[in-house]
């Protein structure tokens, strides 16, 4: 993962941590935090202080298509190629729900802005 600022595309930092090609990253957090969305079954959440890795979603037994945050910073969503939409625990990283299971190639998921609703796109135009 590259980042620059948008202003002079001055290069800022590149993260390492993923073992496989990177599919999404989005802010969070009112830009204190950056979460990547990978290959390699896993979803990374970065401090925007220092570029460091702050801790590693696992759970996913397939690709990690798309990650994001809750409005307030308290939630992730994910999606992944296994089928599922999964949420996890911003503080601690661990995985407290798990909304679908049979997803057919899950792409994209996020959450309403006041947190309460989760939408998910899959491959089956659903």
């Amino acid at each position: 993962v590259r980042l620059w600022w948008a202003e002079d595309g001055e290069g800022i930092a590149c993260l390492r941590g993923h073992r496989a090609q990177v599919n999404s990253v989005v802010f969070g957090l009112g830009n204190r935090a950056l979460v990547s969305a990978a290959n390699d079954g896993t979803a990374q959440v970065w401090c925007a202080i220092g570029w460091e890795r702050e801790k590693t979603l696992v759970g996913h037994t397939g690709t990690v298509r798309c990650a994001a945050f809750d409005a307030k910073g308290q939630q992730l969503v994910t999606a992944s190629d296994d089928g599922s939409i999964r949420l996890w625990n911003a503080e601690d990283g661990k995985c407290t729900r798990i909304l679908a299971a049979d997803l057919p190639r899950p792409r994209a998921a996020a959450f309403s802005p006041d947190g309460c609703l989760v939408a998910a796109a899959a491959g089956s135009r659903t």
